[in-house]
């Protein structure tokens, strides 16, 4: 069963050799015993004092290790403290001999995180940039102290190699995802040669980076900033840079010129595989930008090409989380494995979280807001994973202590304190009325409405959540309307919030004094929880949704707008709304232009 020291069969150990094995250990020395322990936890290990005494006492076989049946018996002999010194003598062995990664799991295994740990973390980061930017990622994040500030004093102690770009690379991205953007830029100024990033793209990044810091922009110009976009790459990045600068200080027709100039960045975004390298891409920029607009369903188009990219990347990890997020939010299923494969703990809740909420699970909703609770601590909240933080704070408004969404709160508003903009609160905003009504707490529904009002003069998900917003608070007062009820649930559903839509029609219900308006809005309420989960999709090539398409469809039958309604159980006020946006799309004016449009726009619908 062993052939120079070599085990050739797994026999079951007799007790009488353990008993055997525990009494030679007995009669070394403590430093041979720990000796022997790290040497089973590292092979090669060696102790020049021990090595004699560990062989005389039979418990060694010189250039061959320990024979693996006295390793097993060895380490069940001795006491906790000594095994944990032995893996402590191996960590340190392993770490000067060249193996900072399985250096780094034993200190991982041993815990707590100190001092010496995190720097053998910070190691083995380094030792995985280039291999594995993902793993170097985990490492570094490990390794961050508990407050973004001190992770970055400590990024900054860290001294590399000019000439090691991609270490800087993944060290800027742990000090993002930390939410340390002052020290990511600082590090992304270090980048020399990146051999997949130009330099000039890493200048517009380290822009991106300022702001996030709320550091002034500057200028985009060659002159000011440093960027010359001279190649596609460096060109979207700065792109994308000052869509966000102007996004972050937009005000009035600004935030108009904002939401114009968005399709148009979005073209020049193209293949993902160029930023797997990066800290952080444009595609997560833009479409954190739209999320914060409440445009869920262009988000989930600029990040629909990282599902097909098999490349693991920084930021192509972050990107496959947020995109699963953004499917819970537009009502789509979800697969078991994406929400299994993201590594960020808060995107990885929120997914679970809204999932619960969407389904009407309370049971679930409490258990998991009860960890998201317990993970609070470790949860680092950004510009790039605000839209999932936001779906947090609603479930701790409905299912956490007060303290929790106070603690939530603050963190949320000190990310957007540098984007103070409107076009960056309009979901916080809508976030906030969210967690009133989940609370019960109607009164509270004047701040949000007022300020989702005073902000939405030129973003359109942004009219259509203030006059919603204005809905549930006549809910709560008991005034709304059934039409205006209506109208809100159709313009809801317009933008995907199907869920959302769904809740206001059924608490509606629930506080009417009329028993026939109680049933019609229970069941529109139905309608849109069983309809379909791809949100109401645009159909048509000018544009028209599918509940634009029913109908325009049954204005060609020529029915009045009476019966429209009673057909699609809505009011004639809200078809009449419907008509007026689909008058919009169509560009028409007269009857005749109206029926001859819609014709030929059907006509070509894509599904």
């Amino acid at each position: 069963m062993l052939e120079r020291g070599r085990l050739r069969a797994a026999p079951t150990i007799p007790r009488l050799v353990h008993q055997l094995i525990a009494a030679r250990s007995a009669r070394v020395s403590r430093q041979a015993r720990i000796t022997l322990a790290a040497m089973v936890t590292a092979p090669g290990y060696r102790s020049i004092g021990a090595d004699l005494e560990l062989a005389e006492a039979g418990l060694s076989n010189g250039s061959h290790g320990v024979v693996p049946v006295v390793a097993e018996a060895i380490r069940a002999a001795l006491a906790a403290d000594e095994l944990e010194a032995a893996d402590v003598d191996a960590a340190r062995w392993l770490a000067k001999t060249g193996s900072p990664t399985r250096a780094a799991e034993i200190w991982q295994r041993i815990g707590p995180v100190g001092d010496e740990t995190r720097q053998a973390f910070l190691a083995a980061g380094v030792a995985a940039r280039t291999t594995s930017p993902r793993a170097a990622l985990d490492w570094f994040t490990l390794a961050q102290p508990r407050t973004a500030d001190e992770w970055g004093v400590q990024a900054a102690t860290l001294r590399l190699d000019p000439a090691e770009p991609q270490a800087h690379a993944t060290i800027a991205a742990a000090l993002a995802r930390a939410n340390a953007w002052a020290a990511s830029a600082d590090r992304i100024s270090r980048i020399i040669g990146h051999p997949t990033i130009a330099d000039e793209a890493w200048t517009a990044l380290r822009l991106l980076a300022r702001i996030a810091a709320g550091e002034p922009g500057g200028p985009l110009d060659a002159a000011d900033d440093g960027v010359a976009p001279n190649s596609a790459a460096a060109g979207t990045i700065a792109a994308v840079a000052g869509l966000i600068r102007r996004s972050s200080d937009a005000d009035g027709a600004g935030i108009g010129e904002v939401v114009r100039s968005l399709p148009a960045v979005i073209a020049t975004l193209g293949d993902p595989g160029a930023w797997l390298d990066a800290p952080f891409g444009p595609h997560e920029w833009v479409a954190a930008l739209c999320l914060a607009m409440g445009d869920a369903r262009t988000a989930a188009g600029v990040l629909a090409p990282f599902g097909a990219n098999p490349h693991v990347g920084v930021a192509a990890a972050r990107a496959r989380a947020l995109s699963t997020w953004v499917d819970v939010r537009l009502g789509r299923s979800v697969d078991p494995a994406s929400v299994a494969a993201i590594t960020d703990p808060l995107i990885a809740l929120a997914v679970r979280v809204g999932m619960a909420r969407r389904a009407g699970d309370i049971r679930e909703g409490g258990e998991l807001t009860r960890e998201v609770s317990a993970a609070l601590g470790r949860m680092v909240i950004g510009p790039l994973n605000l839209d999932p933080a936001l779906e947090l704070l609603v479930a701790a408004r409905r299912f956490g202590p007060r303290s929790m969404a106070e603690d939530l709160g603050d963190r949320i508003t000190a990310v957007l304190a540098p984007l103070p903009s409107p076009v960056w609160r309009i979901r916080w905003h809508w976030a906030v009325l969210e967690g009133s009504v989940a609370a019960g707490e109607f009164s509270a529904l004047d701040a949000p409405t007022a300020a989702l009002s005073s902000s939405a003069a030129h973003l359109p998900a942004g009219r259509q959540l203030a006059r919603a917003a204005a809905v549930w608070r006549d809910i709560g007062a008991g005034a709304a309307t059934t039409d205006r009820v209506e109208e809100s649930v159709e313009e809801l559903r317009e933008i995907d919030l199907v869920w959302e839509a769904a809740q206001l029609a059924g608490q509606a219900a629930l506080r009417s004094q009329d028993a026939g308006v109680a049933k019609q809005l229970l069941v529109k309420a139905r309608s849109l929880r069983a309809a379909p989960t791809e949100g109401d999709r645009t159909v048509t090539p000018a544009g028209l949704s599918e509940r634009e398409v029913e109908v325009a469809e049954l204005v060609l039958e020529g029915l009045t707008h009476r019966d429209i309604g009673e057909r699609l159980y809505i009011s004639p006020k809200t078809v009449e709304h419907h008509v007026a946006h689909i008058r919009t799309k169509l560009g028409v004016t007269t009857r005749a232009e109206f029926l001859a449009a819609v014709r030929h726009d059907l006509a070509d619908r894509s599904g």
